[in-house]
């Protein structure tokens, strides 16, 4: 549960399993951004809603390889604090697995069970970014 707080690195996701959609505060994380036209607002933690800009798909770099995750109908809230990764989705699009331990957490290819990326948690969140090492040699 997100609050408020001073804004993450743009290239950092927070691995999220109550978030029903990918959300970005930075348009450039978008293919092709769509004008948001709809009435919906996104609820945080502290029960304000902040409005969607835009939306599109998005292709998140597992650096340091080109390994890209898909990411379908990303949301562009410009007043986020973090980007939010929907776990259901990510996996749901990618056909990936993703684990969790108190360290950090692995995303396997469900096609040839390889692990495809390590992460580590920091601050009670499980964060993607550009500090994840990937597995060698392969692509999703």
């Amino acid at each position: 549960m997100l609050t408020q707080a001073p804004a993450g690195s743009p290239t950092e996701w927070v691995l999220d399993s109550g978030a029903s959609s990918h959300l970005t505060s930075d348009a450039t994380n978008m293919l092709q951004p769509i004008p948001y036209q709809g009435a919906n607002s996104i609820s945080i933690a502290n029960g304000s809603t902040l409005p969607i800009n835009s939306f599109g798909d998005g292709l998140l770099p597992l650096p340091p390889s080109n390994c890209k995750l898909y990411l379908h109908n990303l949301l562009h809230v410009p007043s986020l604090s973090h980007n939010l990764l929907s776990i259901h989705k990510l996996t749901t699009d990618n056909n990936c697995s993703i684990s969790f331990d108190a360290l950090g957490f692995q995303i396997t290819d469900l096609q040839d069970n390889q692990i495809i990326l390590h992460g580590r948690s920091r601050d009670g969140l499980y964060l993607l970014s550009a500090n994840t090492s990937k597995a060698p040699n392969h692509a999703l």
